[in-house]
């Protein structure tokens, strides 16, 4: 018998390996100068900020030892960077005995004693001398306050009642006005030489600086250059030597449409039921003009 020939058997094709997923680029250190870099001016308030994004960047990068040390120095300019990297610990791998160290030439880095009683008042006077003319201003004012106020009020350097006082002097001088006026009325029992409590002086200037800025002032018509021939010379040109005066155009507050008395836009102060009850009751009355005043006649 004659035996068929045996099939040659099929190569065999290695299995190809998954790629590996779980590389992932290393982290790098942000370069210095750009936005999400470590920034330090040389200032003790900054320390703080400038060491945590520091720290949070090298950890991630994981800088070690004098590698994390020579990292933070090229984050400082030429003279912080001479003056840190002088430390006996600058040129060990131990950074925490280093930062120790740089903390210990900022004293109050922590912030503890960031702003004092005149960084409250500075706040205050500058806001004061600014144009309020809707609730985004008087916003603006309201918190750059709160970030000095409460940091002051957490260390028991300012009480209530300085608070209260400093708050509504920070007021421009019309706001301020309107807003004694508006808590007259609100709480004609309160003492006159006592502050008003910080959440009511607040609450009155909001209710009457309005929602959205004032429209812009349109500007004023051209004079047709025909016409100008018509006028004097005199007119036209001083004369030399003279002396001009310039007027210029008062600033104006804008006006609340509604009830003064009880702050109502559906109606005005001669319908205010509320009003009525005040008098009823005594806390306000009528002058020999018929105007409403406050009991002791103010």
């Amino acid at each position: 018998t004659t035996s068929l020939p045996q099939p040659k058997p099929l190569p065999t094709i290695p299995a190809q390996q998954p790629p590996n997923m779980s590389t992932s680029t290393p982290f790098r250190m942000p370069v210095r100068g750009t936005d999400r870099a470590p920034k330090f001016n040389g200032t003790t308030p900054q320390l703080r900020d400038f060491l945590e994004t520091f720290d949070a960047n090298a950890d991630d990068a994981g800088l070690l030892g004098n590698d994390r040390i020579k990292q933070i120095l090229r984050y400082l300019n030429a003279d912080d960077r001479e003056l840190w990297s002088g430390l006996p610990e600058a040129s060990t791998s131990d950074y925490y005995a280093f930062i120790k160290e740089v903390k210990d030439m900022y004293p109050g880095w922590e912030g503890d004693r960031r702003y004092t009683v005149a960084d409250l008042q500075a706040v205050a006077q500058k806001h004061a001398s600014e144009p309020m003319t809707w609730r985004d201003e008087f916003s603006t004012y309201d918190r750059a306050f709160r970030k000095v106020m409460q940091q002051l009020m957490n260390k028991g350097i300012v009480g209530t009642a300085e608070r209260d006082r400093i708050f509504l002097e920070g007021l421009p001088s019309d706001i301020q006005t309107q807003t004694r006026t508006r808590l007259l009325i609100k709480f004609p029992d309160h003492h006159l030489q006592d502050p008003y409590p910080f959440k009511d002086v607040r609450a009155a200037a909001l209710f009457l600086l309005p929602e959205s800025p004032p429209p812009p002032q349109s500007a004023s018509t051209p004079v047709n250059p025909a016409l100008t021939n018509l006028l004097p010379k005199t007119a036209q040109k001083p004369a030399k030597g003279a002396v001009m005066k310039r007027e210029y155009p008062r600033p104006t507050t804008p006006q609340f449409e509604g009830c003064i008395f009880c702050g109502a836009t559906d109606h005005y102060i001669g319908r205010c039921s509320e009003r009525a009850k005040y008098l009823e009751a005594g806390k306000c009355k009528r002058d020999d003009s018929n105007k409403l005043v406050l009991p002791n006649g103010n």
